[in-house]
């Protein structure tokens, strides 16, 4: 049957122009063509969708009625900032902008908001993020500017080593260690002044006290509970490791155990 919408070669739809008529890309048996945006994405789209004017522009484009071709192409990092930047202040994912409902610069939303947020900020350096100059202010472009991922407010840790406290980063920067190595250490029970020495050294830690099958629970050792609740004495070890109390370890029984084969399995029989 043929289709009642007809394209040529060079017809432009907004922002879109044809340059095939005929696409390998079909499905569901629908026409498509090739063409090119503006901004220079060329893509296969189903002629019917050209014609009414479902498709006149990329995706990118979408949203950039007014704005220059080519301009969120060479800055795409910057793009993303802005596009989520007005989603947070509709009210979407408020992740990574605080205090967003405060609200935004008025010039940056609608069309021609992201040459404004452009000519505002700036081009992005490599790896700084988009930050508030004024965390109790808006985002407006007065208040914003780039600026490196450590300068990005997170509640710091502070460590205190001999009278001097610093921050995890800046101690384990002078030790040529990673803060995750001295929070670790912390976490095992290390003294601030060992946590902070260099890779390779052993601090003394004090150990949690072994029991033995002798050590005596509540006036009894461990082999008479043992006898006595019906637990091995390696089950009744084991639990006093795991730091549980001592009357708990020795009187608490074992779960049963789920058996695998029912009755009506052959194995039973």
């Amino acid at each position: 049957m043929t289709s009642q919408y007809r394209v040529r070669v060079g017809d432009r739809f907004g922002r879109r122009v044809v340059t095939n008529t005929e696409s390998k890309h079909r499905r569901n048996s629908a026409r498509r063509c090739k063409v090119v945006c503006d901004c220079g994405y060329q893509s296969d789209v189903l002629v019917r969708s050209l014609v009414l004017g479902l498709a006149n522009c990329c995706f990118s484009c979408r949203v950039f009625t007014n704005t220059t071709p080519g301009v969120y192409r060479e800055h795409l990092y910057e793009n993303g900032v802005w596009r989520r930047l007005c989603h947070a202040a509709r009210g979407g994912e408020k992740l990574g902008f605080p205090g967003i409902e405060l609200g935004i610069d008025c010039r940056w939303e609608g069309p021609g908001g992201f040459e404004a947020f452009l000519a505002a900020v700036g081009p992005r350096p490599p790896t700084f993020t988009l930050q508030r100059m004024d965390e109790t202010k808006p985002w407006v472009a007065s208040n914003c500017h780039w600026a490196p991922r450590k300068v990005k407010a997170q509640p710091a840790r502070m460590l205190t080593v001999n009278g001097v406290t610093q921050t995890l980063g800046k101690w384990a920067a002078s030790q040529r260690i990673s803060a995750s190595t001295i929070r670790d250490r912390l976490l095992l029970g290390w003294t601030p002044e060992d946590a902070i020495k260099p890779r390779g050294y052993r601090a003394f830690v004090p150990t949690k006290p072994e029991y033995t099958p002798d050590s005596e629970i509540d006036g009894e050792t461990i082999r008479a509970w043992s006898q006595k609740s019906g637990l091995t004495v390696s089950t009744i070890l084991r639990r006093l490791n795991l730091q549980w109390e001592p009357m708990r370890a020795v009187t608490t029984p074992l779960l049963a155990k789920p058996n695998p084969f029912p009755r009506s399995h052959p194995m039973r029989k």
